[in-house]
């Protein structure tokens, strides 16, 4: 696959997908769960994991390799509608804002929806440009933690508005609306609580 194409079809093919960034350190049960859950629910075609070589609101280094983080990625999917990309390395910065713009214009007839946690939309206005997360794709906000209950009091949900709160629905039509929240079942394994383990074990 081209380095300049995130999908296995052409820049004209109309489908649906979701895209699910972070760094994945490690890729997880979780994110194949929520992944699954998306495409079920939201009708998708494909869900991508945007493997980032660095979250840029954090300034320590990812411990991981990129080339690690998306070979475990790509060892923990299983499924073939899940396509793990490290294309945020050829871009000039990895602002989510910004990817989705490069990404939209690769396949401009695909229509995108960002998904993510929770924990997430708490704090995505310190996010680079974050309106425009909203404004060039659907978000989908997934239940995680104790962060569900709280995500019509984010300054985001404040602004844009959403789609009524699903239990166990399918969002189909993204129309007139900017965002959704999707109660699923909570999985307790987080990247930090593996890493964590994997250092004490080391440790050992």
């Amino acid at each position: 696959m081209s380095r300049f194409r995130l999908l296995p079809v052409s820049g004209n093919a109309k489908i649906r997908v979701g895209i699910l960034g972070g760094t994945f350190n490690p890729a997880h049960e979780g994110h194949r769960y929520i992944s699954l859950e998306a495409i079920k629910r939201l009708n998708l075609d494909y869900v991508v994991w945007l493997v980032s070589p660095q979250n840029p609101l954090k300034s320590e280094d990812v411990k991981g390799s990129l080339n690690t983080r998306v070979e475990i990625a790509e060892n923990t999917k299983h499924s073939n509608k899940i396509i793990v990309s490290d294309i945020e390395k050829y871009f000039k910065n990895n602002f989510t804002a910004n990817s989705i713009n490069r990404i939209k214009k690769m396949h401009g007839n695909v229509e995108f929806v960002w998904l993510m946690g929770a924990d997430n939309m708490m704090h995505i206005h310190k996010w680079y440009q974050w309106k425009q997360i909203f404004r060039r794709s659907y978000v989908v906000v997934f239940d995680r933690f104790s962060f569900g209950i709280k995500v019509n009091k984010s300054k985001a949900a404040n602004i844009f508005p959403s789609h009524k709160m699903l239990n166990y629905g399918n969002v189909t039509n993204f129309k007139n609306k900017n965002w959704c929240f999707f109660k699923i079942r909570q999985n307790p394994i987080s990247s930090t609580q593996i890493r964590s383990r994997l250092k004490y074990e080391k440790s050992k």
